[in-house]
């Protein structure tokens, strides 16, 4: 009998240290349109094989979407795809991000495929 490995996202959500200030707020991640409130750090979140949105942003003061960023990836059966979002120096910078790819001060990118 085969047993097939779970699939998943991790999400790695953090800050520069000069953002000290942002360690006080909770980012929200979005997943397919489930949100999910987390503190700053590495999380997996389950889920199943194939296309998935995700949208990450965080309250600082008066913004509920600081830093709102979001991205598609296609998370493969028995795979963990693996997500790594910086929290940007302009707090109301927004930006289109694709797979692979860095821009300004975001970085939000499946960094590589990792079998579980």
């Amino acid at each position: 009998m085969s047993s097939q490995k779970p699939s998943g996202i991790e999400v790695n959500t953090r800050y520069r240290l000069l953002e000290f200030a942002y360690y006080f707020s909770t980012p929200s991640i979005w997943i397919d349109g489930v949100e999910y409130q987390e503190r700053w750090g590495t999380h997996l979140f389950p889920v199943k094989a194939g296309p998935h949105f995700v949208r990450i942003s965080f309250r600082y003061f008066f913004a509920r979407h600081a830093g709102e960023n979001a991205i598609d990836v296609n998370v493969m059966p028995g795979y963990v795809t693996r997500l790594r979002y910086t929290a940007p120096w302009l707090v109301y910078r927004r930006r289109v991000t694709y797979p692979g790819m860095t821009f300004t001060s975001i970085a939000f990118s499946p960094a590589c495929l990792a079998k579980k």
